[in-house]
């Protein structure tokens, strides 16, 4: 019989000229099967077995991962439904838990919704295991394109992973903590003084650079008023925010610190401003989006003492686009290793990072010339300057001192729920 034959030789069905010429149907995984078996047959043959036809086609899902069939599914389908497998067989998800935290999304079942969108926003599956928690302290996580529920199941249990971020003890010393912020845009300093909020329980040098085109006597009042010990230095606009960070630096003592915080106004209004926005706000969520996150960052530097860099995992490059001229020329200017030559690096330049990385970076570079940026078209500020350069340098630089990356999936809300009152908008992560 005809569906006989498609158990039995599933290449003979890839192979069909039907399917050479619908190559849609690739994507839509057992579809493959309805078309073959209503199109590509005589409708003579077709109409004589609706009863095989259709029993077959229910029971594709139900098929043991051994057999042939599954090469009929398109490889997101068949990576999609391992992944599934591998979440439900842990153990670890609890669909009351996940629904009374997090909300129902009618679209999708608890289960999808966390492989789709839950893991990429921080939710955890359930109370027994941190989504956060094992990309940050596994590098391994991210890069893989894995949801981490189903990572730690195929590998990370069998390794016995932690599942929970250490927690830091009210003992232990928090590390000592230094934020440089570039302000560029004024009118975006409000809202960065309500993420630097999120770590008012910490004690914190905040040293800010303000562009000589932006400053104004307003604006060092405005953060005088939130901040009145913080230390305000104004530069050229030279080298965008890495460049008035390394102004910052000059007079910086690196043995004072731990960790250092950079931040800065990010606008590029050559781009979308939506897209620009959610950028900003995921990569500020990311490290101190509220008091837990930033809590929960300093507490991993305290207790893991491999850990060199925390960024956002949504914003994780690894491409040079046109800067790899520069690129190769710093690693040489560094001494890196060859074995670490592979970029790494948060785009957008927002992170923690321990002293050392920075120091070592600042050391090395500290005499580079930033072109100025005032009158520049605006190709000028995508890409191709020394600074995107060091952007993308900066994880090379963590794993050749013997370090890792972090990267914590970043929450899906739009702003810190202090900025969202104080804009009468409802403050809750979207789904």
């Amino acid at each position: 019989m005809a569906w006989r034959k498609v158990f039995d030789e599933p290449r003979n069905v890839m192979t069909t000229p039907f399917l050479a010429k619908k190559r849609e149907t690739l994507k839509q995984g057992v579809a493959i099967m309805r078309s073959y078996l209503c199109k590509s047959m005589p409708p003579a043959r077709c109409s004589q077995m609706p009863r095989m036809k259709w029993s077959v086609l229910s029971r594709l899902s139900r098929l043991p991962s051994s057999l042939p069939v599954e090469r009929l599914l398109s490889r997101k389908k068949a990576r999609k439904l391992g992944e599934l497998r591998l979440i439900r067989q842990s153990g670890l998800f609890d669909v009351r838990w996940y629904v009374g935290r997090y909300g129902r999304d009618e679209s999708h079942s608890p289960l999808e919704h966390y492989w789709r969108r839950g893991a990429d926003s921080g939710f955890d599956p359930g109370p027994s295991f941190s989504t956060s928690a094992y990309c940050l302290l596994y590098n391994d996580v991210v890069p893989s394109n894995m949801n981490p529920l189903a990572h730690y199941a195929a590998v990370g249990k069998e390794l016995q992973r932690l599942c929970a971020l250490p927690r830091l003890s009210t003992t232990s010393t928090p590390p000592r903590l230094c934020c440089l912020v570039h302000v560029f845009y004024p009118d975006l300093w409000p809202e960065l003084a309500v993420y630097l909020r999120s770590l008012v329980e910490f004690h914190f040098d905040l040293r800010i650079n303000i562009s000589e085109p932006c400053y104004s006597r307003q604006l060092e009042i405005d953060i005088r008023r939130e901040f009145p010990t913080a230390t305000i230095k104004v530069s050229p606009n030279r080298g965008h925010d890495i460049g008035g960070q390394f102004f910052l630096l000059a007079d910086i003592d690196f043995d004072d610190y731990d960790v250092f915080l950079l931040a800065h106004t990010k606008k590029a209004p050559q781009y979308d401003r939506r897209s620009v926005d959610a950028w900003r706000h995921g990569l500020l969520n990311a490290l101190i989006g509220t008091p837990d996150i930033a809590r929960e960052n300093l507490s991993l530097f305290a207790t893991d003492r491999t850990l060199g860099c925390i960024g956002a995992a949504r914003h994780r490059g690894t491409g040079l686009a046109g800067n790899e001229a520069a690129y190769r020329h710093l690693l040489r200017e560094l001494c890196i290793a060859p074995r670490y030559h592979e970029p790494e690096f948060v785009a957008g330049t927002m992170l923690m990072t321990r002293s050392s990385v920075l120091k070592r970076l600042f050391e090395g570079l500290r005499d580079v010339p930033f072109e100025p940026a005032d009158g520049k078209p605006p190709e000028f500020h995508l890409d191709g300057q020394l600074e995107h350069a060091i952007e993308r340098i900066i994880g090379s630089v963590v794993r050749d001192e013997a370090l890792r990356m972090g990267w914590r999936p970043v929450p899906r809300h739009p702003m810190p729920p202090a900025l969202s009152v104080e804009r009468g908008e409802i403050a809750k992560p979207s789904c």
